[in-house]
Order: C-alpha cells, then sequence, then structure tokens
C-alpha cells in the first residue's frame, strides 16, 4: 500500500482534493477556474386569446332574431335597422370597420350595438371576422348578417355641377322604388313616378302604377286593356294618359278616369307619343297618323303616312313632337324594303315640312327641343358607338355625335351617353368646353324636364328605361 502512495497524493492533487493530515496541499493547490453556469428556465407560453364562437352573437334585424344562416328579407321602404349582442365587451372599431359605410352605429355599451342601414344602400349585407374582446383576450370567430333588399331602382338626382364636382349616386336623398317596370316616367315635379310594364303578364293585364317619391306609396291605376299598353305619361303633376285600345286619362289617384277615345274597331295603332304641353296624342299604325286633342277628344288623320318599315333593329322611337306641339317628325317607309326616311309634318294644315333621309334606328325626341336620327357610324366591333344627327324641326341640320344612346340637357349645353354593352354607367359632356373630359359616373342617367340628372342604380333590380 505505502507503494502507491505517491500516486494517490498525484491524483489527489491533480484533482484538487486535499488530503487528510496534509495541510501543504492544502494551502499550495491552485485555483480552478470553473465558468459559472447560468440556469436556463424554460419559455413559459404565452396563452394566445380565446376564440368564440360567431354563432353565440345574437342579431335581430328589425326586432326579429335572425337566425344563423339565415337571410333576412328587407321591405325597400325604410331604414333597416340590425341590432348585434356581443357575449363580451367588445373594442368597438374592430365590429364597425365591417359595417356597410352608408350605416349608422349607436353602442348601447361595449356589448351592444345598433346599426341604422338607410333604404338606399345598395349592399347592405356584411360580415363581421375576428372581431376583438376590449381586454384583448378574445377573439369572436366570424359571423354574417344576411340581408336581401327586395329587387328594387335606387334613384338619385343631381344637378349638372353637382355631377361634375364629383357626387355619385346614391345621393343623401335617394328614394328606393319597387323595380319591375319596363319603363319609367318622372312627373314634371319629380315627385310621382308613372311605372308602366306589360310584358310578362296576362293578356289584357298590363300593370301601371304611381309611386309617390315622398311618401313611398303606390296607386295602381285600374287598366282593362284587350291589347299592348302603348303608351303612359304624365299631364302636368295631376294626370296621367294612357293608351291601349282606347285613350283615357286619370287623376294621380286612381280616380276620375275618362275615356278620351275609344280605338277598337281603328286601325290599331303601333306607336303612341304625347304632345310636351300634354294637349295632344299621336296615334301611329302601318298607314295612318291620327292626332287625338286629348281636352275634347277630336281626331284628326294626317294624310300620306306609311310605315311599313322591315328594319333590322327595333327603332328606339318612331315619333318626335316639337316643343311647341305645332310639328310632328315621324318614321316613314313606303314599303317593307323601302329606305327608311323621317317626315316632319305641320299638325294644324297637314304640310309637309322636309323629308330627310335615314331613320332605320328610328327618331329621337330631345329635351333641347330638337330630335336625332341615330345612325351606324362607320365603326366596328362590339363597342362601336353610333352617330346621332340632330335636326330642327325645320329640317336643319345642326351637330352630330358620336355615343351609345345620347341625349341633350333641355338647354342644349349638355350631353348623357350611356356606357357599352349593356353596362351600367353614364357620361356627362359639356358641349361648351370642347376638349374637356367627359365626366363618368355609375348608374343609368337620364335629363328632368328642370335640367337636373336623375340616376338609375340597381342593387338586384330589374332593366328599367327611363323616359323624361
Amino acid at each position: 500500500m505505502t507503494r502507491f502512495l505517491p500516486l494517490l497524493l498525484a491524483l489527489a492533487v491533480a484533482c484538487g482534493t486535499p488530503v487528510a493530515g496534509d495541510q501543504s496541499a492544502t494551502a499550495t493547490a491552485p485555483a480552478v477556474s470553473r465558468p459559472s453556469a447560468i440556469p436556463t428556465a424554460s419559455a413559459t407560453p404565452q396563452p394566445g386569446p380565446t376564440h368564440v364562437p360567431g354563432a353565440s352573437v345574437h342579431i335581430s334585424v328589425n326586432g326579429t332574431t335572425l337566425l344563423e344562416g339565415g337571410t333576412a328579407q328587407l321591405d325597400g321602404d325604410s331604414p333597416t335597422v340590425v341590432v348585434i349582442e356581443f357575449p363580451l365587451t367588445m373594442d368597438r372599431a374592430s365590429v364597425e370597420r365591417y359595417f356597410p359605410r352608408s350605416g349608422t352605429a349607436a353602442w348601447t355599451d361595449d356589448r351592444t350595438v345598433s346599426l341604422s342601414i338607410p333604404a338606399t344602400e345598395a349592399f347592405p349585407a356584411f360580415k363581421v371576422p375576428e372581431s376583438i374582446s376590449k381586454d384583448g383576450s378574445a377573439v369572436v370567430d366570424i359571423f354574417f348578417v344576411n340581408l336581401s333588399p327586395v329587387p328594387s331602382l335606387v334613384v338619385s338626382m343631381f344637378s349638372v355641377a353637382e355631377l361634375q364636382a364629383g357626387a355619385r349616386a346614391p345621393s343623401d336623398s335617394a328614394v328606393r322604388v319597387p323595380s319591375g317596370a319596363e319603363v319609367l316616367r318622372f312627373s314634371p315635379d319629380t315627385r310621382k313616378v308613372l311605372m308602366l310594364q306589360s310584358r310578362d303578364l296576362p293578356f289584357g293585364k298590363a300593370a301601371t302604377r304611381i309611386f309617390d317619391m315622398a311618401s313611398h306609396s303606390m296607386t295602381v291605376l285600374p287598366a282593362t286593356l284587350n291589347g299592348p299598353l302603348l303608351l303612359g305619361a304624365w299631364l302636368g303633376n295631376d294626370r296621367v294618359v294612357l293608351v291601349g285600345d282606347a285613350v283615357w286619362t286619370a287623376a294621380v289617384d286612381g280616380t276620375d278616369i275618362r275615356t278620351v277615345t275609344d280605338l277598337r274597331g281603328v286601325a290599331t295603332p303601333k306607336t303612341a307619343a304625347v304632345s310636351p304641353l300634354g294637349n295632344f296624342v299621336a296615334l301611329a299604325s302601318n298607314d295612318q297618323m291620327e292626332i287625338v286633342d286629348l281636352r275634347s277628344g277630336a281626331i284628326r288623320v294626317l294624310a300620306g303616312h306609311h310605315d311599313d318599315c322591315d328594319l333590322p333593329i327595333s327603332p328606339l322611337a318612331r315619333l318626335a313632337w316639337s316643343q311647341d306641339e305645332l310639328r310632328l317628325a315621324t318614321l316613314e317607309c313606303a314599303a317593307p324594303a323601302a329606305t327608311p326616311r323621317v317626315r316632319i309634318t305641320e299638325i294644324g294644315s297637314g304640310r309637309v315640312v322636309k323629308m330627310i333621309d335615314g331613320g332605320e334606328m328610328g327618331v329621337t325626341s330631345l329635351l333641347s327641343g330638337d330630335f336625332a336620327l341615330p345612325r351606324e357610324s362607320g365603326e366596328q366591333g362590339e363597342g362601336a358607338r353610333r352617330l346621332f344627327v340632330v335636326y330642327s324641326f325645320d329640317g336643319a341640320e345642326k351637330a352630330r355625335y358620336r355615343g351609345y344612346a345620347i341625349s341633350a340637357s333641355p338647354n342644349g349645353r349638355y350631353l348623357l351617353d350611356g356606357s357599352c354593352c349593356a353596362g351600367e354607367g353614364s357620361g356627362l359632356t359639356d358641349l361648351t368646353a370642347p376638349g374637356q373630359p367627359t365626366t363618368g359616373f355609375a348608374g343609368t342617367a337620364a335629363w328632368l324636364r328642370d335640367g337636373r340628372v336623375v340616376v338609375i342604380t340597381r342593387p338586384g333590380g330589374s332593366r328599367s328605361s327611363i323616359v323624361p
């Protein structure tokens, strides 16, 4: 054992371990430097926000609970009130940013918000994905507010200056009008709309209604027809005239119906047009032109009329009245294959003022007091425009414009035009500022008699024609 002692001592010194009874070893052993051990605490995962199902949000629409996955049908006449109740206090901004822009939000507290959506909102439905609780500890999963507007048309009215300044439909004063009508005619004071529909209805069941823009009430005019409804138009602001198998007038409330003349047994008219002042209605058949005096019921026949036109497309219109009711421009064809012409006739004397070649697309009346003949422009392709040649009722050519469906303002200074290819857009051009860009905007536009522009937008509504 003694012989192994130096080795053991050497190992002990090397290992830095003092040997009992060896004081010198304890005093002289060098200190061994060791790195300090840094304790590593395991990372504690931070808890993520709790997800709350969207189904826990209670939604009511106009006082009726909206079931999950359900859709609320709106009435279209008044604002829609959506009340949203959350199961926890919410960060309001994380909810409101998904609301329709036209909506007005009012919070009862941080759990309950009431949203009022105007009837003119084109897209009232919305969804709210991952809204956040007020303390950030929870996320409410996506929920949907499915709102289905009734088929309707949103009617906005603008001045030219407002459109040029950037105003766009719907306007703050826009009104939602029930759709389904083929033709809309606004009363001169723009307070009411005459709505005409004859297609897709049983024979003799043409729907003629008057919609009040202020009260949103609807009046149905009791018209029993044995044929198509050819015309509905305003006689001032209080009466309308309808033409079918008879010519009759009625008050706007559907009362005081008067038969002006019965058309049964006479040549069936194919088109009709009321004069600007409301005193006459022109009735045109293939070989006869009649002028009915709406005040007396007297009928005058204009000789020499022939409209046997076999046109490749349906004409935009066949008749145009002068603003003073003294002259009438009519589409004429002596035979089906004959070249169409437009005849300007003096109503009182029957004198032909002028014959104008052309008219294969019809004759269009303008509120400026002129009329236009749309013709082929020579452009090709889907976006090809027409050439509109404007004439006075003296037969003098006044202007030429390319467009799709132009119309002139009552003062003749501005043009409206539609967009190509069944588009839902319009353009406004200032004729006194050549070179200035056209002001474009969404919707279908037409001139009103007071010089304003009515713009129709269609959130799910059917297509209709606007007639001044």
